[in-house]
């Protein structure tokens, strides 16, 4: 065999998958710490000390060095390991196949009747306890989410135009490209050669999506809409489909927060007593999501076979 040939051969290709997954895991921890790091210390020397800088500089700070972590950790790693496994950075993510005009429509109206369906179960999830036995984990847990929250209130206290254009940014469009360029893209074509069944690998996709969130009360809805986002993919056949899905999702859920805010209306999760008022409209909202996917799916299925 030549030098050329040994070059244009995928780095992968007689490498076992347990093999790949070590390569993967080592990538995405050296791409994490890097970026990471980098945006920390870029961030430093443009803003300064992180403790003495008001609540507006801080929010800052965490988008500028949250842009850099997105980036190192989920979408470099994804495009590093399709080179190594294809040859070629956007092969392995099925991104070269650009989506059908009515699957984009289509996941746009979804993204609309999927909000209030997360939002419920978001806080049916919320209300979940856990033994006494595991007091301890669950106060770890609730730890977790209410540093997420705060974050979450940092980010969104400033109402100018400004502050919403550079969340729709930070906390809409990067992770919607970066981290399903990784779960969908990378991850899921990887466990479904790997077991060979593409069900099997939606389901493992899912859940390592919606465990590295770290937001354990707010797991079931997010892993559901992992499942979501994994079958689109699969029936798409473009990593672009559930991106686009993503990204209306979160687009949809900083503006309703913002918009929230600005009207006075507490954004708190929803108390008990008033998850029943909302019944009516989970169920609208859950009736017409299951029509419309069903409908995605077969319209999906029909352009597949014309192919």
């Amino acid at each position: 065999m030549n030098k050329t040939n040994y070059l244009e051969k995928p780095y992968f290709e007689h490498k076992s998958y347990w093999t790949q997954l070590g390569y993967l895991l080592l990538i995405f921890a050296g791409g994490l710490f890097i970026l990471s790091a980098f945006g920390q210390l870029l961030g430093q020397w443009i803003w300064g000390d992180f403790g003495q800088l008001t609540d507006n500089a801080k929010a800052d700070f965490i988008r500028f060095s949250q842009t850099f972590s997105s980036i190192g950790s989920f979408l470099l790693p994804a495009l590093f390991f399709s080179y190594l496994a294809t040859r070629h950075p956007f092969r392995y993510s099925n991104s070269t196949q650009l989506p059908s005009s009515f699957s984009v429509g289509m996941v746009i109206f979804l993204s609309l009747l999927l909000l209030p369906i997360v939002m419920l179960l978001a806080s049916w999830n919320e209300m979940i306890t856990l033994p006494d036995a595991l007091a301890d984990v669950e106060k770890w847990m609730r730890s977790l989410s209410q540093k997420s929250e705060e974050l979450l209130q940092l980010l969104t206290a400033d109402l100018s135009q400004t502050t919403l254009f550079l969340n729709l940014i930070v906390l809409g469009l990067l992770p919607a490209v970066c981290e399903e360029f990784f779960f969908r893209g990378t991850l899921q074509p990887f466990f479904r050669k790997w077991t060979g069944n593409p069900h099997i690998a939606i389901i493992i996709t899912a859940f390592i999506f919606s465990f590295m969130h770290f937001e354990f009360f707010g797991f079931i809805p997010r892993f559901l809409l992992g499942l979501y986002l994994g079958y689109l993919l699969l029936w798409s056949g473009s990593v672009w489909v559930p991106v686009i899905a993503h990204l209306c999702h979160n687009v949809f859920s900083v503006l309703l927060h913002h918009l929230a805010l600005r009207q006075g209306i507490d954004t708190e999760q929803l108390q008990a007593a008033d998850l029943y008022a909302y019944i009516p409209l989970f169920l609208v909202s859950l009736i017409g999501f299951i029509v419309g996917i069903n409908w995605l799916r077969n319209r999906e299925a029909m352009r597949q076979t014309k192919k």
